[in-house]
């Protein structure tokens, strides 16, 4: 009995590695199709020299903006699924 609980734990973290690292890997491939974009690389830009991004036309206030806005975002998804683990555990 004890053998088949330490596998059947063993084969439930296994999963859930196997799936966290899907997400990330998904995500990561998200975030590399984003900032390919003419949106994402007005970010970079914006974010590597700001005087040089408004001189080829880029509104830097705009992309600061959503740049910071998309951070919020994404560290919100981050505590709320944070939180939600640590509710769970009680």
């Amino acid at each position: 009995f004890k053998k088949s609980l330490f596998f059947s734990k063993f084969a439930f973290f296994a999963f859930l590695i196997l799936f966290v690292s899907a997400i990330i890997i998904v995500l990561i491939v998200i975030l590399y199709w984003f900032f390919g974009t003419e949106l994402g690389s007005a970010i970079r830009a914006t974010g590597c020299n700001e005087r040089m991004a408004k001189a080829q036309g880029i509104n830097t206030n705009l992309i600061k903006i959503f740049a910071l806005a998309l951070s919020n975002v994404s560290i919100s998804l981050v505590e709320a699924t944070r939180t939600s683990t640590m509710s769970a555990r009680s």
